[in-house]
């Protein structure tokens, strides 16, 4: 048995495209470089290095043989930047008839995400054959302008990373297209404040927020955004953008414990637009549509007393519960206040009857009507009131079950509205066939199940 090692070695270092080509006495690689030319590498010592350079080729892209071959001496084939194919044996160059990209089309899933959605991208390929064809994200080159924006995933999916405007160029098929994500912040973040007509915010957390990195140095903190490096210590209005000094337009300070910086130094570090919402004595940090909000201490108090005429109206009211918190279906709960926390989103207050206390999760005043108002989650009325079903009956629905012989209404409670619906005649008969979006199938004759498809 013969045992060694395997020993790396550098061929080139930059290469676009290279080729294996059994040859003798040596086997070579064709090598393609970025600036369009190919290379051939040499015999024995010299096979690991690019010898000689192959005439007549220029602004190639890559390269390719028969998958027949033994050797090059058919020659080989080769794709320019256009598109095109050539087919190169003995110096000479010949055109080959093949279909070529002449459009590409990329989507984002979403155009303009929140930080940590998963984005979906989609390649296509438009030959001048008609053809479409589908290209794998992880054949396609891809370049992200702010890479501290957008993570890209082993498995080809996007992630935002940051709040701010970046644009993903794709290259495939010797052409480019180019698309621009705006990712905006889900939340609010907090504790912002006005001092002296200059708006403060907290460092850390807003520097993060817009996908940068924090971190202590030299007795003062260095924020980096990709190429851009930002160095400033509290209580000095001295700071060095890019190695380049600046004045802040306000002093660092502490305040509970939060490092405050003027929002206006993102002007000039990352051409972010900052202003102050005196109503709701805010700061808002925007990169045209993406953009991140920083509440102050007054925020909440300022919501809560604007929103509150139109919310008050659901305090006191009682709901059932269809699907909300994994509560149990069609118990009774009571609305004993909606609150606004300190990011200006609110929590519905609820009590069952048995005195228990239910709080919701963080919404914003339109969830907290979309709430009330989609039935799916809470019910304005008592089912077991309005429909005087058997227990078998209230047992199916209330685990979400569908049978032979039971009404549309039972269905519905059961499984919720349908994705679709289609009506058909035959036989005599209204068939009325239900179509929800998993899939699942259930068809009525006068209005009672006659086909259910899982």
């Amino acid at each position: 048995m013969i045992t060694g090692r395997i020993i790396p070695v550098t061929v080139a270092q930059n290469a676009v495209h290279i080729v294996y080509v059994s040859n003798e006495p040596t086997d070579l690689l064709i090598v393609t470089l970025k600036d369009g030319t190919v290379w051939t590498t040499g015999v024995y010592k010299d096979r690991w290095k690019l010898k000689e350079q192959v005439s007549g080729l220029s602004g190639i892209v890559r390269t390719s043989i028969d998958g027949n071959a033994t050797d090059l001496s058919e020659g080989f084939y080769a794709q320019r930047a256009d598109g095109s194919w050539i087919h190169h044996k003995g110096g000479q160059n010949k055109p080959v008839d093949v279909p070529v990209v002449k459009s590409l089309s990329i989507s984002i899933s979403d155009a303009k995400p929140f930080v940590g959605d998963t984005l979906e991208m989609s390649i296509q390929e438009t030959y001048t054959n008609g053809a479409k064809i589908k290209v794998p994200v992880k054949d396609a080159r891809i370049d992200i302008e702010k890479p501290y924006l957008m993570n890209m995933q082993k498995n080809g999916t996007l992630k935002p990373a940051g709040v701010g405007k970046t644009q993903i160029t794709v290259a495939s098929g010797g052409l480019s297209k180019s698309v621009t994500v705006s990712s905006s912040l889900r939340s609010n973040l907090k504790y912002a404040k006005q001092v002296n007509g200059n708006v403060m915010v907290p460092a850390r957390t807003i520097i993060q927020a817009l996908g940068g990195t924090y971190s202590a140095k030299n007795g003062g903190i260095e924020a980096k955004f990709g190429e851009n490096v930002l160095s400033f210590k509290a209580g000095s209005s001295q700071a060095i953008l890019n190695g380049n000094p600046i004045r802040l337009k306000a002093v660092p300070l502490t305040d509970k414990g939060e490092l405050l910086i003027p929002a206006a130094v993102f002007s000039d570090a990352l051409g972010a637009k900052i202003s102050w919402d005196a109503k709701w004595k805010q700061a808002d940090i925007s990169f045209g549509d993406a953009t991140l909000t920083v509440v102050s201490s007054e925020t909440a108090g300022l919501i809560k007393k604007a929103m509150q005429g139109s919310l008050v109206k659901f305090i006191g009211r009682t709901y059932w519960v269809n699907d909300f918190e994994g509560l149990e279906r069609f118990s009774k709960l009571k609305v004993s206040d909606i609150l606004p926390d300190d990011k200006g989103e609110f929590n519905v207050i609820f009590t069952s009857t048995s005195g228990k206390t239910v709080k919701s999760y963080p919404m914003r005043s339109s969830e907290v009507m979309q709430l009330f108002a989609d039935r799916s989650s809470l019910l304005n009325y008592d089912p077991y009131q309005k429909y005087k079903w058997s227990a078998s009956v209230w047992k199916q629905i209330k685990a979400g079950q569908v049978s032979l012989g039971m009404t549309k209404e039972q269905v519905q409670l059961s499984w919720g509205n349908p994705a679709a619906k289609d009506i058909t005649t035959g036989g005599g008969k209204t068939i009325e066939t239900w179509g929800y979006s998993n899939f699942d199938i259930v068809s009525f004759v006068n209005g009672k199940v006659i086909l259910i498809m899982m």
